[in-house]
C-alpha cells in the first residue's frame, strides 16, 4: 500500500459546477494547502486549442496561467486533454501535439504520459499466459508493447515521446503508434517469406 500514488481532480472535476471559475488566488491557496497533504498530483484543469472565454482559468490551461502560480516543489501538475477536442475534423491531433510539445510552457522537458510496466504486465497477465501456451511452428508472435513499455523510459509504458502522440484514446493508437506495431508485423512476415523461400 505504499506505492499509491493519489490524484486530485477537484480544480478540473470540481469545474463542471462552476464553470472553472477559480481565481488565481484560490488556485494559489489550494496548490499551498495540498503540500501538507500527502497528495503529490493535482490535476490544474483542461488544455484547449482554442480558449473557451464561457470558462474560467481551469478550463483554458495556458503558458500564462502556469507561470503565474506558485506550484510548491514536491507537486506534480497534471493538464487533461478532452478527447473530442483531438477527435473533431477540425481539431487534428497534429494540432495539440503543436501545444503538448511547446517545450515553453513545460520548461525542461516534454510531458511524458505513462504508466506503471509492473501494472501492465499483472493486467495483462492471464492473457499473456493463454496465447503464449498456443504452440505451433507456424505462428509468430508480435508483442506490441515491447516499443512502448520499458524502453523509452525504464518500468514505464508510454503513450507519447517528444514527436509523437501513440494512442487515439485509451485503448487505440494514433497512426503514429499503429506505424511502430505494423513495423513489427511485418519483420514477422519477413521472417515467414524467407522461410518459405
Amino acid at each position: 500500500m505504499d506505492n499509491i500514488n493519489i490524484l486530485d481532480c477537484t480544480l478540473r472535476d470540481g469545474g463542471y459546477y462552476n464553470n472553472w471559475n477559480f481565481s488565481k488566488k484560490f488556485i494559489n491557496e489550494y496548490l499551498h494547502s495540498i503540500k501538507y497533504t500527502k497528495i503529490n498530483y493535482v490535476e490544474l484543469g483542461f488544455a484547449q486549442i482554442k480558449k473557451n472565454r464561457n470558462n474560467g482559468l481551469c478550463y483554458n490551461v495556458d503558458n500564462n496561467l502556469i507561470n503565474s502560480l506558485t506550484i510548491p516543489k514536491n507537486l506534480n501538475i497534471g493538464i487533461m486533454i478532452n478527447a473530442k477536442d483531438i477527435l473533431i475534423k477540425d481539431n487534428s491531433p497534429y494540432k495539440f501535439r503543436k501545444y503538448i510539445f511547446n517545450k515553453n510552457l513545460f520548461k525542461n522537458s516534454t510531458p511524458v504520459v505513462s504508466v506503471s510496466y509492473d501494472v501492465y504486465k499483472k493486467r495483462n497477465k492471464l492473457i499473456f499466459e493463454i496465447l503464449d501456451s498456443i504452440k505451433n511452428e507456424n505462428i509468430y508472435r508480435v508483442y506490441p508493447h515491447s516499443y512502448f513499455c520499458d524502453k523509452q523510459i525504464k518500468d514505464r509504458c508510454v503513450a507519447n515521446d517528444e514527436n509523437n502522440i501513440f494512442y487515439y484514446d485509451d485503448d487505440h493508437l494514433s497512426i503514429q503508434g499503429s506505424k511502430l506495431v505494423v513495423d513489427e508485423i511485418m519483420k514477422e512476415i519477413e521472417k515467414i517469406e524467407l522461410k518459405s523461400n
